[in-house]
């Protein structure tokens, strides 16, 4: 879907006289820069420029527990921010997300996607350091669970299950796995929860 353009002939010599050129703005927040030598019959694309943003609908936000980071996430990334730069510091390539929490500690994120899997990623190194299909289908939802002395994660889906997670640290912190520790079977799509 294109959402605007703009286009200009090159004058001057050399290669690129009377050279075509149209700038495409995307809907997925891409540029694209197409180049005609045949006065527009056919187009060749010269150069694609992205932003820094997703490229389609954010689906689910999260801000850390310092107020340092923002993590959005959505089909095909995960992005963490610095809120005093507003710079995007890491972008995680992933399946489709619709839900994701930053993990105590704030070091990892936990995401989790359309398709039942619940993943979680070292910040810093950008890391995948755990992945299992954790729900039948959508995680429709992820949470931090602070219980005293224990903390770890609730996720909920659309296979009417929500499940809490112990958080287990390996052989160095960067390291993060998750452990089931309880299911809870309900009677309908569990949209979101929090503890």
């Amino acid at each position: 879907k294109v959402s605007a353009t703009a286009a200009v002939v090159l004058p001057g010599k050399g290669k690129k006289e009377g050279e075509l050129r149209l700038l495409v703005a995307l809907a997925n927040n891409a540029l694209d820069v197409h180049s005609s030598k045949d006065g527009g019959a056919s187009f060749e694309v010269k150069h694609t420029l992205n932003t820094q943003g997703h490229r389609s609908d954010v689906r689910a936000v999260a801000i850390s527990g310092d107020d340092s980071m923002i993590l959005s996430a959505g089909p095909g990334a995960a992005k963490v921010w610095n809120v005093a730069s507003s710079a995007c510091i890491r972008t995680v390539s992933s399946g489709y997300l619709v839900s994701a929490c930053f993990a105590p500690g704030d070091r990892h994120i936990v995401t989790g996607g359309k398709e039942g899997i619940v993943q979680v990623i070292h910040i810093a190194s950008a890391a995948v350091t755990w992945s299992f299909q954790a729900h039948a289908s959508a995680v429709w939802s992820v949470n931090v669970r602070a219980c005293a002395g224990s903390p770890g994660i609730l996720t909920a889906g659309a296979d009417k299950q929500v499940k809490l997670w112990d958080l287990v640290v390996g052989d160095s912190a960067t390291n993060l796995t998750l452990e089931e520790s309880a299911d809870v079977a309900m009677t309908d799509d569990v949209l979101a929860c929090k503890v």
